[in-house]
C-alpha cells in the first residue's frame, strides 16, 4: 500500500491541510492560509512565540541562544505571554539538559512545576493521591526486604 498523500499545503496557524486555492503566493512559502494572514501581526507573532516555548521544552539542550531569544521575548511582550516566558526561562536555567527533566522538577521544584502545570505546559499525571499511595507501598517493600534480610541473617 503506497503513502497517503495530502492535496493542498498545511497552516501552520490552524493547523489544517487545505487546497492550493487558500493561499496566496507569499502564504505558499510561509505555510500560513488566506484566512489567517488576515489576523493582526501582533496575533500572528504571539502564536509563533507560543509554538517556540512549547518546542524549547522538548528540546533536549536548551541552548544558551534559545534563552537568550526567550529573554528578548521578555522584554518586548506582555500579559500571558510574558508570564509563560519568565516560568520557561527559569526552567532552562534550572535544567538545560532535558533528561527527567520534568521528574526532577516534580521533586525539586514544584512551585515551578505547578506553575507549568497551571500554564499548560505539563500535565501533571501523579496526583496527591496517588504519592501517598506511592509512598505507602515503598514504605511496604521496604519492611519485607528488612524481613528477608534480617531472616537470612538468621539461618
Amino acid at each position: 500500500m503506497g503513502k497517503k498523500r495530502y492535496r493542498g499545503h498545511y497552516c501552520w496557524m490552524c493547523g489544517d491541510v487545505l487546497p492550493n486555492e487558500n493561499f496566496s503566493g507569499r502564504g505558499h512559502r510561509d505555510h500560513i492560509c488566506k484566512k489567517c494572514r488576515k489576523l493582526p501581526f501582533a496575533k500572528r507573532q504571539e502564536k509563533k512565540d507560543r509554538d517556540f516555548l512549547f518546542n524549547v521544552l522538548d528540546q533536549k539542550n536548551i541552548s544558551k541562544g534559545n534563552r537568550k531569544t526567550i529573554e528578548e521575548m521578555l522584554s518586548c511582550s506582555a500579559g500571558l505571554l510574558k508570564e509563560e516566558a519568565s516560568v520557561i526561562l527559569q526552567v532552562a536555567q534550572l535544567f538545560p539538559h532535558k533528561k527527567h527533566r520534568a521528574d526532577r522538577l516534580r521533586k525539586s521544584h514544584r512551585v515551578l512545576f505547578d506553575e507549568l502545570v497551571r500554564l499548560g505546559f505539563l500535565y501533571d499525571w501523579i496526583g496527591p493521591e496517588e504519592e501517598d499511595w506511592r509512598e505507602q507501598r515503598c514504605l511496604a517493600i521496604d519492611t519485607e526486604l528488612q524481613f528477608l534480610a534480617d531472616h537470612t541473617k538468621t539461618i
